[in-house]
């Protein structure tokens, strides 16, 4: 579908999995990805009944990027074979509007400033200065597409015969709950799964880890290290969220060895439904656990200042730590941004949902 008045774009796919489809729905207004737009995907089914889609762009499989302007979801609710037609109303209201998000640049590229020896951030005279401007909102809008169809030939799933596991999680990622305090744990975050692919409910969770060789989680899961409910300090493993939801679950590990000043730790999750059915193993999330604080003298093995990357201050979203000219230092972000321990930098709070 093509824009009127406010140039939203919509771009359709449908692919096919094994035995289920995802529906995926780009929307965006020229080269920006539109955020936070009702994106529905209506299915006729061959029996006559309509079945109605929300799609999601939180992440969550199959979302391989939150907030990117892409919507997907899959299905797997089919009533029989035969034809299936699909077609997909995008909108937004004054009351929920969709906002442009700006094109996406690399965290890399972009050297926001230094702390001189002032102690006053000098701020890059040639770096981005649209930091603190809230996003455009959109006006009121609605574009229907015809997405065609695809034929289905296949099982038909009953309570007595579940082929479905839960999704993929995509998103796992995991931070020092106090980096100057490794006793507190680690959190992880990563949005919930269903009990059919991102469906329901699953049923549980298992979280396994490893110190050296990380990739192998991705093969050999069983092997690793497992998290069990006694090492849980908030959230629960059996107790999921709905599909779709934002999880959080705080650990500490017993098995951290005491000689060293820090550890780096890869972690993987998966979730199981009622009947045993399995995930795939989650993306895998690397953590360098300071086990002792880093040094707040921030000095390099020459005895020189040392400046390095900003990292999270813990329960704050408007302040962050970094070294600079070697003194461990806290920056506040600008008005209107908080800081993404993703990317590293000042950012919307529509990019951190923690912060939201």
């Amino acid at each position: 579908c093509t824009s009127y008045y406010s140039g939203v774009k919509c771009i359709r796919k449908i692919c096919r999995v094994w035995r289920k489809y995802h529906y995926l729905q780009k929307v965006s207004q020229g080269y920006n990805a539109v955020l936070g737009a009702k994106v529905q995907a209506i299915i006729n089914c061959p029996d006559g009944t309509t079945a109605f889609l929300d799609l999601n762009d939180n992440g969550s499989a199959p979302d391989v990027r939150k907030s990117d302007g892409v919507y997907t979801r899959y299905f797997s609710s089919f009533v029989g074979n035969g034809q299936y037609t699909v077609s997909v109303n995008v909108t937004g209201t004054a009351a929920d509007p969709a906002v442009i998000a700006p094109s996406i640049v690399s965290p890399v590229q972009y050297n926001f400033g230094y702390i001189n020896s002032a102690d006053v951030v000098v701020l890059n005279p040639n770096g981005d200065n649209t930091q603190g401007q809230p996003l455009p909102a959109l006006v009121q809008f609605s574009r229907i597409s015809d997405a065609g169809g695809f034929t289905y030939s296949g099982p038909i799933v009953t309570t007595y015969n579940d082929i479905y596991a839960p999704a993929k999680v995509l998103d796992l990622g995991a931070i020092q709950v106090d980096p100057l305090d490794g006793l507190k744990g680690i959190v992880f975050s990563f949005t919930s799964p269903g009990d059919d692919e991102d469906q329901g409910t699953a049923s549980e969770y298992e979280l396994r880890y490893l110190f050296d060789n990380f990739d192998t989680l991705s093969t050999s899961f069983e092997n690793a290290f497992q998290v069990d409910q006694g090492m849980i300090t908030s959230g629960d493993l059996m107790q999921p969220k709905t599909a779709g939801t934002a999880e959080s679950i705080t650990v500490f590990l017993p098995n951290i060895p005491a000689d060293k000043d820090n550890v780096v730790i890869g972690f993987a999750i998966r979730a199981k439904d009622d009947v045993d059915n399995t995930a795939a193993p989650s993306n895998i999330a690397v953590i360098n656990l300071f086990i002792k604080p880093p040094a707040i003298g921030c000095i390099d093995d020459y005895g020189y200042p040392y400046s390095g990357e900003p990292f999270k201050k813990p329960d704050d979203c408007d302040d962050f730590y970094q070294c600079s000219n070697g003194e461990l230092s806290m920056i506040h972000c600008q008005p209107g941004t908080v800081f993404n321990p993703v990317i590293k930098v000042c950012d919307h709070p529509a990019m951190v949902p923690e912060c939201q």
